[in-house]
């Protein structure tokens, strides 16, 4: 049943990459914050560029198995 005021668009989700990544950025300032006692000074997109092919990698790994 459609609503008459619904709107008709799709709803984009992160791949399964993205969302990876994301857990990666958040496990990173988790360490930082324990090891250095202070959250980093960058950002997620900063993260992401200095260790994109590190990430690849290391996703492509743990998807094998």
């Amino acid at each position: 049943m459609d609503l008459p005021n619904e709107p008709h668009f799709p709803i984009d989700f992160p791949s399964d990459f993205r969302q990876w990544c994301n857990d990666k950025w958040y496990e990173h300032k988790d360490e930082l914050l324990i090891w250095e006692g202070a959250a980093p000074k960058y950002d997620s997109r900063y993260f992401f560029n200095k260790n994109k092919y590190f990430l690849k990698s290391l996703y492509k790994e743990q998807k094998r198995g």
